[in-house]
């Protein structure tokens, strides 16, 4: 704080002496200056005063709400309600319901003889207990495990949707923390943490710096996500307020690599803070779980065998300490009979379900070990498939007893979503969307993964800023290149005919600007034809951050300074009017140059699947419209030399065209115009539609997809898995399609 304050008096000095030198210099240059001169010079330190002192209250007036006691409680708490609503929108998409949702009574149980320690809790527990359950835990330190589609996600949503209505109503804080304070349940994808940070070897990260990151992480994702300050967000995170609950770390690492990064936030989380090990909670696939533990994991039987050698990074076990691992169950047959009484009971008023489903419940009933159809309703995703696309009045659930082999089963569920959805969820601006066009679009999106995967890259994270690959290697990148290149050449080639138009110099002089002209031309068209891209956005947000206030400042008194001085040396050449426009003018330009770059980042998270593209565009419109500026400036400078009667109009003329040719360059290594170009493309093959994000927010809100981090991921990998297959199938039919309707003949006998 005192160096803070140190830089400001050194800083305020600066320019107050600079202000007072250059004024009486000015006034005392010209003793026949006229009353407006002298009134220009003396506006010129009164403005720039104000503007400083304008400054300085808006620095002052923000610190002032800064991550004090009592303001940190209250972000809490206002957290809590922002995380109550946003979770239980989540849970409203995951099981397909509006209104007061309930999930399947997800159960799940501890596995015997684990060789690390626990954190105590009950041997079983249930969905509707988990808030209870978690409560129970010494240190508040889960770990979820199952497979793929067991109901991880759904039941710790729950959990986080629970413990933010116990903030608000004033229950007791989760485990772990001090006394009654609140922990506000905040939930992450884990595939956007990258706990490298630019490390060459992440296994030789110490796992300080490995909780500093992800301390970091978190408060970044309050910034972004939420919109807390920085100051606030790092006070929550650094003083135990977030309970960060970590969603999916068998996704940290491709299938089939050892999982580092997996095992790096394993570190982390055992790192203890000032107030010991932190709480939290993990989900992860069974399987994965296993290899870092070094152990065989069979969650059904309830035992936990040591196995060294099954593939734990270094070969040494990686587990959260002191965490009690539970695994979720497969739906027990009267949860399943229960649940679909619950969402679809009997009009008539009757203890039973609706009479279409009736079929279904006597199959279950029956509960034999062979049937399809029981080990299939077993399983949440499943069983949401089959609520899903059997909600119609008019459908009937009774197709579902007429399949005795469980894969064409899992054809006919995954074959229901897309149309139900599509028949439940309206579009934006109204309407709906074709099914079979959805299914191409998903299709296309499936396809994509599936080529990035085998080309080594993350077959399950879908980046928009990266979508342009899916139409091609080389289409989108080389006609954007080919459009930026043909536009900066065009810019460059009119700057050049107005400079001879004008009667430039000759020789030498002219074989340089065409040499720069080439240049510039040459490094747009390669860089905009690169494979790399840049994924930049403007973060206005980010001047609610000390960060973005400091930048704001020096961006201010830079351009200021800037202005001063520059303005005083044209002041001496052309007059004190023309200096005070033209330093004015610079020291704006340089002010705007600043603050484009210091308010530049690297998006983190998203709330909707078009936000990282409007980002994206609104990053290019802002560097066009700064090197347009900074061309004006320079034209203004140029004008003003050459004087009002020519010079003016050709300056500004020229720096137009300057500034448009710098805007191109800079825009050269963004993703956007080549991901202009393959939507165009796409488009016109069916593939995509016009608007693939405006698309995507939709396929979000109905529950398709879902966000992590700045990535979108298919909701299910089954259903992404099925997508794909089903587009191999379509390229390379082995069999006849078969009927819509299956034949009953090979079906078990119903009671």
């Amino acid at each position: 704080m005192r160096s803070s304050r140190w830089w400001w008096l050194v800083a305020g000095s600066a320019v107050g002496v600079a202000l007072v030198a250059g004024t009486r210099w000015l006034l005392g240059r010209d003793s026949t200056a006229k009353g407006s001169d002298i009134a220009g010079v003396l506006g010129l330190p009164v403005a720039v005063l104000s503007l400083l002192t304008a400054v300085v209250a808006i620095v002052v007036a923000v610190r002032q709400g800064g991550a004090e006691g009592a303001a940190v409680e209250r972000a809490a708490r206002w957290l809590a309600g922002q995380v109550r609503v946003r979770e239980t929108a989540a849970l409203s998409r995951l099981v397909a319901d509006t209104g007061d949702t309930r999930p399947a009574a997800v159960g799940f149980t501890q596995p015997g003889l684990l060789h690390w320690r626990t954190d105590g809790g009950q041997r079983r527990g249930t969905l509707a207990q988990i808030e209870a359950y978690y409560r129970g835990l010494r240190r508040g330190r889960l770990v979820v495990l199952g497979p793929a589609g067991a109901g991880k996600t759904v039941l710790v949503v729950a959990l986080v949707r629970d413990l933010a209505v116990a903030i608000q109503q004033d229950r007791p804080g989760p485990p772990g923390g001090p006394g009654e304070r609140v922990m506000v349940p905040v939930r992450l994808s884990l595939p956007a943490f990258d706990p490298a940070a630019g490390e060459d070897d992440l296994d030789d990260v110490d796992a300080a710096r490995l909780s500093a990151r992800l301390d970091a992480w978190l408060a970044g994702h309050l910034v972004t996500v939420y919109g807390v300050t920085e100051a606030v967000a790092g006070a929550l995170v650094a003083d135990g307020w977030v309970l960060p609950v970590l969603d999916g770390v068998d996704e940290m690492d491709p299938d089939g690599e050892p999982p580092r990064r997996a095992g790096a936030l394993l570190r982390a989380v055992n790192y203890p803070t000032a107030a010991g090990l932190r709480p939290l909670v993990l989900t992860c696939r069974t399987d994965r779980y296993a290899q870092l533990a070094g152990t065989e994991l069979d969650l059904d039987s309830g035992d936990a065998i040591a196995d060294a050698g099954v593939g734990a990074p270094g070969g040494e076990s990686q587990v959260a300490q002191d965490a009690t691992v539970v695994g979720v169950e497969p739906l027990s047959v009267p949860d399943v009979i229960a649940y679909l009484t619950y969402r679809f009971p009997d009009p008539a008023g009757s203890s039973r379900t609706e009479r279409r489903w009736r079929p279904v419940l006597d199959r279950l009933t029956a509960h034999r070990a062979e049937d399809p159809l029981v080990a299939a309703l077993r399983s949440p995703l499943r069983l949401f498939l089959a609520i899903t696309g059997y909600r119609p009045l008019a459908s009937d659930p009774t197709e579902l007893t007429r399949y005795a082999i469980p894969a064409e089963l899992d054809k006919h569920l995954f074959g229901l979503l897309v149309p139900a959805i599509t028949a439940q969820r309206p579009r934006r601006g109204g309407g709906h969307y074709p099914a079979s066009e959805v299914t191409r679009w998903l299709t296309t999106l499936a396809r994509h993964l599936s080529r990035e995967e085998k080309a080594g890259r993350s077959g399950t994270d879908l980046r928009l800023d990266q979508l342009w690959s899916a139409a091609g290697d080389r289409a989108p990148r080389y006609l954007a290149a080919a459009a930026l290149t043909c536009a900066s050449a065009a810019a460059l080639l009119v700057f050049y005919v107005n400079y001879l138009t004008v009667g430039g110099p000759q020789d030498w002089i002219d074989a340089a600007a065409l040499v720069g002209i080439a240049g510039t031309v040459a490094m747009t068209a390669w860089i905009s034809s690169r494979r790399t891209v840049n994924l930049q956005r403007i973060d206005l947000g980010a001047l609610r951050t000390s960060t973005g206030r400091r930048r704001l400042a020096v961006g201010l008194a830079v351009g200021l300074v800037v202005g001063l001085v520059v303005g005083l040396v044209f002041g001496l050449t052309f007059g004190l009017v023309v200096g005070l426009v033209f330093g004015l003018t610079y020291g704006l330009a340089v002010l705007a140059v600043v603050l484009a770059v210091g308010l530049t980042a690297r998006p983190t998270a998203i709330d909707l699947p078009h936000r990282v593209v409007s980002q994206g565009l609104i990053h290019v419109a802002v560097g066009l419209t700064v090197a347009v500026a900074c061309g004006l400036a320079f034209g203004l400078a140029v004008g003003l030399a050459a004087g009002f009667t020519v010079g003016l109009t050709f300056g500004l003329t020229v720096g137009l065209e300057f500034g448009l040719m710098l805007g191109l360059l800079l825009v050269s290594d963004s993703p956007w115009p080549r991901y202009v170009v393959a939507c165009l493309l796409l488009a016109r093959r069916g593939e995509l539609p016009h608007r693939p994000a405006m698309f995507l927010d939709w396929a979000y809100d109905a529950g398709l997809i879902r966000l992590s981090g700045i990535a979108l991921q298919f909701r299910h990998r089954e259903f992404q898995d099925w997508l794909t297959a089903r587009n191999q199938e379509a390229e390379h039919p082995l069999t006849p399609t078969s009927p819509a309707t299956p034949s009953t003949a090979s079906a078990p006998p119903r009671r």
